[in-house]
Parts: C-alpha cells; sequence; structure tokens
C-alpha cells in the first residue's frame, strides 16, 4: 500500500534572552527547527514587543550558540539583524 507521508518541521525554544539598551526593550530566542532529517537554527529579535524579524543561522549548534550570544551582547535590532548575521556567516 502506498502511504503519502507528512513531514511536519517543529520548532523548539533553546535559548532566550532579554535585553534593555538606550530605552530599547529586546527580545532575542534562538531556535531548533526539526524537519525529521536535520536540525536547523535560527534567531528571532522583537523590538518593544512589536517590530520582529528572523535570520537562519545554519545547521552547527556551536556556530548558532555563538551567534546567538553575539547578537544578544551586540543589542541587534530587528531592522539589522539580515545584515549582522549575513557578516558573520561570511566571517567565518
Amino acid at each position: 500500500m502506498n502511504v503519502l507521508q507528512k513531514h511536519t518541521a517543529s520548532c523548539v525554544t533553546l535559548k532566550e534572552r532579554n535585553v534593555q539598551y538606550r530605552g530599547l526593550s529586546l527580545g532575542y530566542r534562538l531556535r531548533a527547527i526539526c524537519d525529521g532529517r536535520s536540525t536547523r537554527y535560527a534567531v528571532e529579535v522583537r523590538l518593544n514587543g512589536r517590530e520582529r524579524a528572523c535570520a537562519a543561522l545554519g545547521n552547527d549548534i556551536e556556530t548558532a550558540l555563538a551567534h546567538f550570544h553575539a547578537i544578544c551582547r551586540g543589542a541587534v535590532t530587528p531592522c539589522t539583524l539580515s545584515e549582522v548575521v549575513y557578516e558573520m556567516q561570511i566571517g567565518n
């Protein structure tokens, strides 16, 4: 019998951090996205609970963690997240 199997991705928050910087309330989440065959990592940044951006950090947990901590330390905002992640990835 032929059966169509639907693979659904699951998303788990690995780390969360909130930062107050120059009057801004920044929230960061490191997420693992599992699709049954592989796991990839992404970061989400929220500004004042409204503006939001996400960026892929790749498949390596150690690199994703290092990038996540650097993004938090640098108080990266949603509008600059994609540029910062791009610069981090070409620097590796």
